[in-house]
């Protein structure tokens, strides 16, 4: 009897021992789910760190890269407009300090037109607007694509530049100067510059803007 007792008490502890371990054991299963779900996430929250960070590097290289088309697309513009004006002859010409300048389409051919009769070259021509200008000792030619290649002198350049030239409101000329009664005028994109004899020999400009 007294053995059947202690075979009784062996078993119960046993059992107890079973149950004790299956239950860390669950625990322990339990940890490490968490974590392994615990990684997960940050492996998901670091994978989507990373993707947004890539959108913004690609969106950030793709305006640069607009950026830069656009400003390459403007100066090509500007290079085209002035080389356009090389579709005549060119001639070489000697300013007054005695540099030797290449001249080319219309502004060539009205430089060899005038003939020396506004004098000489003072610089080489420079960009003004969306045209050129060719600075001569007497007066100055003008060429734009839009109104083409003309010469402006005298009372009539010193009034057009004192109102802005070319930039200003009357633009680029569209004419030479040509004598009317009483004095001479001269036709711009905006306008007419005119110089002419008020009274006695006095003489006064008046610019009439369309």
């Amino acid at each position: 009897m007294k053995q059947t007792a202690i075979r009784a008490t062996g078993l119960a502890a046993a059992l107890a021992a079973a149950v004790t371990l299956s239950a860390c054991g669950d625990e322990g299963n339990s940890v490490g789910d968490e974590i392994r779900d615990g990684a997960g996430q940050l492996t998901e929250s670091a994978d989507a760190a990373g993707n947004q960070a890539g959108d913004a590097m690609s969106d950030a290289t793709e305006s640069a890269g607009e950026a830069l088309d656009s400003g390459m697309d403007a100066a090509g513009d500007a290079t085209d407009d002035a080389m356009s004006m090389i579709d005549g002859d060119s001639t070489t010409a000697t300013t007054v300090d005695g540099t030797e300048v290449t001249l080319e389409g219309g502004i060539a051919e009205k430089y060899n037109e005038l003939d020396g009769e506004l004098g000489d070259l003072v610089s080489a021509p420079a960009q003004v607007g969306d045209g050129m200008a060719a600075e001569l000792e007497d007066g100055t030619i003008y060429w734009s694509e839009s109104a083409g290649t003309y010469v402006v002198q005298g009372e009539i350049l010193r009034v057009y530049i004192e109102n802005g030239g070319p930039t200003g409101e009357l633009g680029f000329p569209t004419s030479d100067e040509q004598s009317i009664d009483g004095g001479w005028e001269s036709e711009f994109e905006n306008g007419t510059i005119t110089w002419t004899d008020q009274v006695g020999g006095s003489f006064a400009e008046e610019i009439t803007l369309e």
